[in-house]
C-alpha cells in the first residue's frame, strides 16, 4: 500500500475524521482571532475629518490646547436632540445607554454628572455608557458637565465590543477639573481641557485630550474622532421661526459663493452658525406668509446690511435689533406700522404697495438718498430731514388737497415720479435744478415751466390739464411722453430729442410736425402715439 493510499485510508477512520475536524476548527478560531486582532488595531476610519491631531503627529502644544478649549466650547453649545436612558436587569448595574432607536445619525446628549437623567443619580451608580446608534453612520457627542468625574472600573463602549467604532464618539467633559478614568475601557475621545486625565491599567480606543494626562494606559489605540465637521454642519445651525427667512439666506449662499465654500448647501438645508455671518442681503419672497418674530430671525445675521420683503402677513417692522440696515425694501404687504429709527444709517427704503400705511416718520434717518412708496397712500411728506434723497417715487399715493409740488426741500432730487394722483394740480418743476428724471402723468397740472431744466433728460405727462407744453429750457431732453388729456401742442424748438410720444402738433425749429400714426413701444396711453421721427410735415 502507498503512502498516498496510507493516508486516505486513515481519513476515512474515525479516528482520521475526528482529528480532520479538530484540525478545521482551530484554523476557523485563528482566523476569527487574526481577524478581531486586525480590526482592533488596523481600522482606519473612512468618514468624517478631523480637526483635532493624533498624539502621533508634530503639533503645537499651545496651538493644540487652545483648539481644544474652543472644540470643547462649541461643542456643549449644541443642543441636546437626544435623551440617555438606563435599563436595569436582575442583578445587575444600570448602564447609561445613549443609543438611538430612530435611526439617527446625529447624536447630541446633555448629561449632568450630578443628577443623571434626572434621577438625582451619579456615575458611580452605574458602570457602564453604551454608545450607538440603528444607523451605522451616526456620529454621537456627549455633552457631560461636572467638575470631578470618576469613571473608575467603567465600560464606554460605542456600538459594539470591537472598537473599531470609536472615531465615531466625543465624551466632551467642558467643565471637569479632574476625570478618574481607572480601570476604564475607553473607546471614543475624551475631551477634557481643563481637566487632569487620570489612567492606570486603562485601556483606550480612540483618544485622551486634557490639560495633562498622569498615570499609564495598558492599551493606547489612536483613533480620532471625525465626526466634527458633519456635526457642525448639521447640528450647529441656527434656529428661524420663519422658513422663508432660512431659504431666502441658503439662496445668498448659494448665489454668492466665489469660493466654493457652501456648495454642499441645499434649499432645505439648515443655515450653519458658521456662515451667517456671510449673508449681508436677505430677498423674502412671502406670499401668503403669516411672519412669526420676523425681527427675531432676522437679528441672527450680523452683517446683514439688505432686507428685502415681498408678500406676506406683516402688520408691524421694525429695524430695533438691526441697526445696521442700509437697504430695506417691504412690498405687497398690510404693513400699517414701521420704525426704522433705529437705522440711521439707512440709504435706500422702498414701500411699495403697503395699503395699510399711512405714516411715516424718517427724521432719524437723514442718510436716505432713495425713497419709493409707489401704491401706498402716504401722499407728499416733509422732505426737509432728508438732505441727501435723489431719488423720490411717491406714484399713486393718494396725494390729497390739490398739492403744490415744490422743489424747496428737495434740492438733491434727480429722479422724481408723482404719476397717477389726481389732486396734484401745481408742479413746480422749475424748482428741481438737479432734476434728470421726471414722471407726472395722470395728475391734474395745469401749467409746467421748463426754463430752468437744463439737466432733465426723460419727461412723462401725459393724461394731465396741459393743453400748451413748451418744453424751451429743458435743452438736453432725450426722452418725451406727452399725450391724451386736453393737451394740444409740444413746442420742441431748441430741442433734439430722440423719442417724442404723442398725437398732437409738434413745433420744431424746421416748423410744425405732426405724427404719422406710428404704433411707439407700449405705454399706459389711451391713445398711441408716435414717433417724432416718424412724423410728416
Amino acid at each position: 500500500m502507498t503512502l498516498r493510499e496510507l493516508g486516505i485510508s486513515y481519513l476515512k477512520s474515525w479516528k482520521g475524521r475526528i482529528l480532520l475536524a479538530a484540525t478545521l476548527l482551530a484554523a476557523i478560531i485563528f482566523v476569527c482571532f487574526f481577524a478581531d486582532t486586525l480590526a482592533r488595531n488596523t481600522y482606519i476610519p473612512k468618514k468624517g475629518e478631523s480637526v483635532i491631531h493624533s498624539f502621533q503627529s508634530e503639533y503645537n502644544p499651545a496651538e493644540e490646547q487652545a483648539n481644544q478649549f474652543q472644540l470643547s466650547k462649541t461643542y456643549a453649545s449644541l443642543s441636546a436632540n437626544q435623551e440617555a436612558w438606563t435599563s436595569s436587569e436582575a442583578g445587575l448595574t444600570d448602564g447609561v445607554f445613549c443609543v438611538s432607536s430612530e435611526h439617527s445619525e446625529y447624536l447630541v446628549y446633555q448629561i449632568d454628572s450630578a443628577n443623571i437623567l434626572e434621577q438625582g443619580k451619579t456615575f458611580r451608580d452605574f458602570n457602564h455608557i453604551w454608545i450607538g446608534s440603528e444607523n451605522d453612520a451616526f456620529y454621537a457627542v456627549l455633552n457631560i458637565s461636572g467638575k470631578e468625574i470618576d469613571l473608575t472600573d467603567y465600560y464606554i463602549l460605542v456600538q459594539d465590543e470591537t472598537g473599531v467604532y470609536g472615531s465615531r464618539a466625543i465624551l466632551n467633559f467642558y467643565e471637569a477639573e479632574s476625570v478618574n478614568l481607572t480601570n476604564a475601557i475607553v473607546m471614543g475621545t475624551v475631551l477634557a481641557p481643563n481637566a487632569n486625565i487620570i489612567c492606570n491599567n486603562t485601556s483606550v480606543s480612540g483618544q485622551l485630550l486634557g490639560k495633562e494626562k498622569t498615570g499609564e494606559t495598558s492599551f493606547y489605540k489612536d483613533l480620532r474622532f471625525t465626526g466634527y465637521r458633519n456635526i457642525m454642519n448639521h447640528l450647529n445651525v441656527i434656529s428661524l421661526k420663519n422658513d422663508v427667512v432660512r431659504i431666502a439666506a441658503i439662496e445668498y449662499l448659494i448665489n454668492n459663493d466665489p469660493d466654493y465654500r457652501y456648495e454642499d448647501y441645499t434649499i432645505s438645508s439648515s443655515v450653519r452658525t458658521r456662515d451667517v455671518s456671510a449673508v449681508r442681503k436677505l430677498n423674502i419672497n412671502a406670499q401668503e406668509v403669516i411672519f412669526d418674530s420676523l425681527e427675531e430671525d432676522l437679528a441672527l445675521f450680523p452683517n446683514l446690511e439688505e432686507i428685502s420683503i415681498n408678500g406676506g402677513d406683516l402688520p408691524s417692522f421694525t429695524l430695533e435689533k438691526s441697526p445696521d440696515i442700509k437697504s430695506l425694501s417691504i412690498t405687497g404687504t398690510n404693513l400699517a406700522l414701521l420704525d426704522i429709527s433705529a437705522a440711521p444709517g439707512l440709504e435706500r427704503l422702498i414701500l411699495d404697495n403697503n395699503p395699510s400705511m399711512t405714516v411715516l416718520d424718517f427724521t432719524n434717518n437723514p442718510g436716505i438718498k432713495i425713497l419709493s412708496y409707489a401704491g401706498t397712500p402716504l401722499g407728499w411728506m416733509d422732505y426737509s430731514s432728508l438732505p441727501e434723497l435723489y431719488y423720490l417715487d411717491c406714484s399713486n399715493s393718494n396725494v390729497r388737497d390739490y398739492l403744490t409740488i415744490s422743489g424747496e426741500t428737495l434740492p438733491n432730487i434727480r429722479m422724481l415720479d408723482v404719476s397717477g394722483n389726481k389732486n396734484i394740480q401745481t408742479f413746480y418743476i422749475q424748482t428741481f435744478p438737479l432734476l434728470e428724471s421726471v414722471n407726472c402723468s395722470g395728475c391734474s397740472i395745469l401749467e409746467l415751466d421748463f426754463s430752468s431744466s437744463e439737466k432733465l433728460t426723460y419727461f412723462k405727462g401725459s393724461y394731465n390739464r396741459l393743453k400748451n407744453i413748451n418744453f424751451q429750457g429743458a435743452i438736453n431732453l432725450q426722452y418725451i411722453e406727452a399725450y391724451g388729456g386736453s393737451v394740444e401742442s409740444l413746442d420742441l424748438r431748441g430741442l433734439q430729442p430722440q423719442k417724442v410720444y404723442c398725437t398732437v402738433k409738434m413745433i420744431t425749429d424746421e416748423g410744425e410736425v405732426y405724427p404719422s400714426g406710428f404704433e411707439p413701444e407700449p405705454t399706459p396711453a389711451e391713445e398711441q402715439p408716435t414717433i417724432v421721427g416718424e412724423a410728416t410735415e
